[in-house]
């Protein structure tokens, strides 16, 4: 009997590497094209001077802040993977946590953050995607509560309030419903479970929510807790080092930063966020009569410190790793 060979897989996977190719490309384009317009609006000089001017001690300040966002992220990270790994070691799922910093930094919205899980062993996948985006989830229920108040104040000034006040309660009801989703899964999975039941992929689907009926109504309660925490770190990060770059920060300014938050969460489409977070906070603070030199260096600054950094970290994780692995591999080659 004849056996069938291989139908060339290579031209498909080359395929999928170009798509893969193409789409890491256009989102380094955008990324660059945005920025390439913010400078050529707001001037080098202005930035250069704005740099030059800049407050140190709050720029310190701001950089060591980076230590609390961490460990927080840990935190959340650490109750989460310990439900389906209780003998995961610290060192283990930080070098995880680190890793999806990598993994996020290439992709927009920082979706790449979902294949940590891929760092923890003898777990399943599935499951760690799940908890994974339970963690996402956390994170992003306080952007939105934080968001929408912050949008509202500055929507109140450009629209009329008949169209402002719909925005505003259709903004709290999403944050509502996210929320809801989290304290109340269950109910959400029955919807879901008559929606999609037939579809083949149904039962890994079916696990992320299994992962977030596991968790008892106190670690919720605690996992929200750090995420509120996490969220005003990240905040008063961006405050300090508005303040390095500008005296006239004023506490108006949390509103901005917020609404900044809440856009570049709405618009994941650009190489590690790289312009869009710039362009909000140019936007917004321009309301507030903030100098756009000082908002970009702001902006672009807290990406260097809270992504950048960290991505570099978790690439040294990742490189080590594979190092450890091609060895083993040589050495059981050898053998």
């Amino acid at each position: 009997m004849l056996t069938k060979t291989n139908d060339k897989p290579e031209p498909a996977a080359k395929s999928i590497l170009r798509k893969k190719s193409t789409f890491t490309f256009l989102k380094i384009a955008v990324a660059l094209l945005v920025l390439l317009v913010l400078v050529r609006k707001i001037s080098l000089r202005e930035i250069e001077l704005a740099f030059a001017t800049a407050n140190r001690m709050y720029l310190i300040a701001a950089a060591l802040a980076l230590a609390a966002n961490l460990y927080l992220q840990f935190k959340k990270w650490q109750l989460l993977v310990r439900l389906e790994k209780k003998s995961a070691t610290n060192s283990e799922i930080f070098i995880s946590l680190m890793s999806g910093y990598t993994l996020g930094f290439i992709t927009p919205g920082r979706i790449g953050e979902f294949g940590r899980g891929i760092f923890i062993s003898q777990t399943r996948m599935a499951r760690l995607l799940g908890l994974t985006v339970i963690d996402k989830l956390c994170s992003l229920i306080m952007i939105y509560i934080f968001g929408v108040l912050g949008f509202a104040y500055f929507l109140k000034q450009q629209v009329h309030f008949l169209f402002y006040l719909p925005v505003f309660i259709t903004g709290l009801l999403i944050s509502a419903a996210l929320l809801l989703l989290f304290l109340k899964v269950d109910r959400f999975r029955i919807v879901f479970h008559r929606l999609i039941k037939r579809w083949k992929r149904y039962e890994k689907i079916d696990e992320l929510f299994i992962s977030l009926e596991n968790i008892s109504a106190n670690k919720k309660a605690r996992l929200l807790f750090w995420a509120f925490c996490q969220t005003l770190t990240y905040i008063g990060q961006f405050y300090l080092l508005l303040k390095a770059f500008t005296p006239q920060a004023g506490w108006l300014s949390l509103l901005a930063i917020a609404s900044t938050l809440f856009a570049k969460t709405l618009l994941p489409i650009s190489f590690g966020d790289l312009g869009i977070r710039e362009s909000a906070a140019v936007f917004f603070f321009g309301k507030l009569g903030i100098p756009a030199g000082a908002a970009f260096n702001a902006s672009f600054t807290l990406f260097i410190i809270n992504i950048l950094f960290p991505s570099m970290i978790g690439l040294v994780f990742i490189l080590r790793n594979r190092l450890l692995v091609t060895s083993k591999n040589h050495n059981n080659a050898q053998r």
